[in-house]
């Protein structure tokens, strides 16, 4: 068409000019009269561009496709908020994901059996030496299968076989048993959720073949890592792949279980990922066990963030659809009750305003998601409007209530967002079953991004696990032998300022600088780093361990069943006759009686060690206080005169609200907090 246009030659056109950078040598005007080999080749040549590839689709592809601008939208919180009240029973619970005041009961020690079981499980640690999907598994087969003939088992949980078909890998596992494993006949894997076998007839449902589990190879890819089983043999192996975004809780937890007999048959685990990912946990060498678990928190930890912001627009939209559905099921008649529904369809039928096409390819935009929620709680408290002549004033006040709470809680630093034009389409979760779109001035938003960073001064710090050589209690100067079946002795302990400056609380961030440096917190106490310490969901802290060596002490805080066995051991270490560096007391926080000592019994009545501890008893909850703690007590809220407030914060929406052991009216912390209250007073 611009030839004819133009009068040029259409090897001098735009697009002919394109195709003689996608096949140099080639003209435009020639490509018509090629015989068919040629045509193939300069085929795949153009496949090769990205460009041309684009402008393919764009052209031809686009206008092909036909799109519905109505969405029948559903998640999670639709189902359960029809109920007044629900019981449920998971193995992966997302909490963002459920309604509001879920009440969850957890089966304690689940997740510390399955970290427990990984480190004792996990024989080996290796390095590949590609990123390519193919030559991964081909490294997998040659170095790691052919090396082990006890290896039947792939759990591909980190997709380091992304591209790869089941089929492909399951016939190139079968190639490697023709060829070196005559002992084994089939390879079991999944054809989307159905488990299939692979023999020397061919593919067939798995449950029509006799092949026994150690006459087989198992492939579990990444949507097959939870909940799909295929029985293991005795003492056999598996190799199970780490990637760059693997959680250990809902990931590696799930994935390491499809050896079902890793309990009770003996069985074991490998663990490989690729250079890129190594080098994502350690800047050379082979990652250790424990750091590969301190990195696959950092993921549940962003993941989570991730979570969080998505269901902050599913509960939004949430509130409009239960308020629409449960005025109309309140009429008397169903006439009513459809046609209510018909003039509020927008809160069952989500529609999309712009064209899908137009976001392909489209620019991203990185945006504070402060900006973005915003956006959405202005979009729907104007909605609000749309539904008085419905809604009673109770309803509709309930309902700005709930979008003004929500909101709190931690966020990626930045969301990734569509910008069409001068348009920002933010709210976009299709993928939990909603699409939310709204729509706000892009200037705005992005001024306001800026604005908001240029305000935030204070640096987040995630909390980071110490490492085996930074433990603070060094394993080589423990002076007893942990029982490894009822204790996870690789559990890392972290700085109680690090786990604070990691939680989602302002109040508990603000104050992390200020505490003291020398408290400790195990795994175990802390296991999820989003949730507020000494908060509701935090094990109420009964057991203190001081440590000294060198003339260092630590204090350590564990958790009750940690706590039982400490006793147990120091008991049995106190028995013991001669001299040691290193002394050790277990106490009791809130009445400091020494409730066991070692072989030197740590004595505990010095000053920085009777400061520590009333701070602790602060941060936890407990209101009364010993005379010489008053005083410390005292000093440490003076001197954190300006996040005096945040502390304060923290003790009565926290520990005290859900850990109350004593009236607050009348004790001595009321008379502390009134002093120091009084102090800053008589300053201005």
């Amino acid at each position: 068409m611009q030839s004819l246009q133009t009068g040029k030659s259409i090897d001098q056109t735009e697009m002919g000019l394109k195709f003689g950078q996608w096949c140099p040598g080639v003209l435009l005007s020639s490509f018509k009269e090629a015989n068919p080999s040629v045509k193939q080749k300069i085929y795949a040549t153009l496949k090769k561009s990205d460009e041309a590839t684009l402008l393919y689709v764009v052209e031809f592809i686009s206008p092909t496709i036909t799109y519905y601008p109505f969405v029948v939208g559903s998640n999670g919180l639709n189902c359960i908020s029809m109920f007044h009240s629900y019981m449920g029973h998971t193995g992966t619970p997302d909490r963002y994901l459920f309604p509001e005041r879920t009440e969850f009961i957890e089966q304690k020690g689940t997740l510390g059996e399955s970290l427990d079981t990984f480190m004792k499980k996990v024989e080996e640690v290796s390095v590949l030496n590609s990123d390519d999907p193919k030559q991964v598994l081909e490294e997998i087969i040659e170095q790691q299968f052919v090396k082990d003939p006890n290896l039947l088992a792939l759990i591909d949980r980190g997709n380091a076989l992304l591209g790869l078909s089941t089929d492909d890998v399951a016939e190139r596992l079968f190639r490697y048993i023709q060829e070196k494993r005559p002992d084994l006949k089939g390879v079991a894997f999944f054809r989307k959720d159905a488990l299939m076998i692979l023999d020397e007839t061919g593919v067939k449902p798995f449950h029509e073949s006799k092949i026994k589990p150690d006459e087989r190879i198992t492939y579990y890819d990444g949507p097959h890592t939870y909940a799909a089983n295929a029985d293991q043999a005795k003492k056999k192996k598996a190799i199970v792949t780490l990637g760059e975004k693997t959680m250990f809780e809902e990931e590696m937890d799930q994935a390491i279980w499809r050896m079902r007999g890793l309990l009770t048959l003996d069985q074991s685990l490998k663990v490989v990922m690729t250079p890129y990912v190594a080098r994502l946990i350690v800047k050379e060498g082979v990652p250790s066990k424990g750091e590969l678990i301190a990195f696959m928190r950092k993921n549940e930890k962003k993941a989570f963030k991730q979570r969080h912001f998505t269901s902050v627009g599913q509960k939004g939209e949430n509130l409009f659809r239960r308020a629409v559905l449960d005025q109309g099921l309140s009429l008397d008649k169903i006439k009513d009750t459809r046609n209510l529904i018909r003039a509020n369809q927008s809160y069952v039928l989500t529609e999309t305003t712009v064209d899908p096409k137009a976001l392909y390819g489209g620019i991203t935009k990185k945006v504070a998601p402060d900006t973005v929620i915003q956006a959405m709680k202005d979009k729907w408290i104007a909605e609000l409007k749309d539904l008085e002549d419905i809604l009673s004033d109770e309803q509709i006040s309930y309902i700005k209530e709930e979008i003004n709470a929500l909101g709190e809680g931690a966020f990626p630093d930045e969301v990734s967002i569509k910008q069409v034009g001068e348009e920002l389409v933010i709210g976009d979760d299709s993928q939990y079953g909603q699409t939310a779109i709204s729509q706000v001035t892009a200037n705005v938003d992005v001024e306001a991004q800026e604005v908001e960073q240029a305000q935030q001064t204070q640096t987040q710090t995630q909390t980071q696990s110490l490492q085996e050589n930074q433990q603070v209690v060094p394993r080589d100067s423990w002076i007893y032998s942990f029982d490894p079946e009822t204790i996870r002795i690789e559990t890392t302990f972290t700085k109680l300022q690090e786990i604070f400056r990691g939680v989602e609380r302002e109040e508990c961030r603000a104050i992390a600088d200020s505490l003291p440096p020398h408290i400790y917190g195990s795994w175990n106490l802390f296991k999820f780093p989003n949730i507020d310490p000494f908060g509701p969901k935090q094990k109420p802290i009964q057991d203190l361990i001081v440590y000294k060596k060198g003339g260092v002490t630590s204090l350590i805080l564990v958790d009750q069943k940690e706590g039982l066995l400490w006793r147990e051991r120091l008991k049995w270490s106190h028995s013991l006759q001669g001299e040691c560096e290193v002394e050790i007391s277990m106490i009791d926080l809130t009445t400091r009686a020494c409730v066991a000592r070692g072989r030197q019994e740590a004595f505990y009545s010095d000053a920085m060690t009777t400061r520590a501890i009333a701070i602790l008893k602060f941060l936890s909850g407990e209101v009364d206080y010993a005379e010489d703690e008053k005083t410390p007590l005292t000093n440490f809220l003076k001197k954190n005169r300006y996040t005096f407030n945040r502390l304060e914060t923290h003790f009565h929406s926290a520990a005290y609200k859900y850990h109350k052991k004593k009236a607050f009216e009348g004790s001595d912390l009321q008379e502390i907090i009134g002093n120091v209250k009084a102090s800053f007073y008589a300053c201005t």
